[in-house]
């Protein structure tokens, strides 16, 4: 059975992350939830987010994680 993903295709996932992470920057938030979106990349936005504590990356399709997400300081693991 293939897997369910919130969005149809990459592109609409890519389109709604950038959309979340355009949300987080005017709300100054910290925490991103891109679980289930079917991500296979992230989008560059993403590591000008200096005060993202909180990255949820779940239930995507990422075979590996950028170095760039190195960038993250202040991310925290759990």
């Amino acid at each position: 059975m293939a897997r369910k993903f919130k969005f149809s295709t990459s592109n609409e996932a890519l389109a709604e992350a950038e959309a979340e992470i355009e949300r987080i920057r005017s709300t100054n938030g910290n925490a991103i939830d891109f679980s289930g979106f079917g991500l296979e990349g992230l989008p560059d936005s993403l590591f000008t987010l200096t005060s993202l504590t909180t990255l949820d990356l779940s239930a995507n399709q990422l075979s590996a994680l950028p170095k760039a997400i190195g960038s993250q300081k202040s991310l925290t693991g759990q």
